[in-house]
């Protein structure tokens, strides 16, 4: 199973992102990102399952997010929503 994780720089930033995603009824905890990520310059993160992903994927268009990346089969892969 896929997981996707929106990266922020700030606590903030992933705090108001899981805001905006409640509203919809997904309701997400920002935490620090894996080490991996960190050196990408971005603190914190939002991990949603692959059938969460579907769900919001055009929500997060609005979302403040830096990076978003996808772990499938133990490999990381940034993906851009475009």
């Amino acid at each position: 199973m896929k997981e996707y994780y929106v990266m922020f720089r700030s606590m903030t930033s992933a705090m108001g992102a899981a805001e905006k995603l409640a509203e919809v009824g997904l309701h997400l905890k920002p935490r620090g990102a894996p080490e991996v990520l960190r050196r990408e310059g971005c603190g914190f993160c939002l991990v949603l399952q692959e059938g969460q992903f579907r769900a919001v994927r055009e929500m997060l268009r609005y979302c403040r997010y830096e990076r978003l990346y996808v772990l499938e089969k133990g490999h990381m892969k940034e993906l851009a929503l475009s």
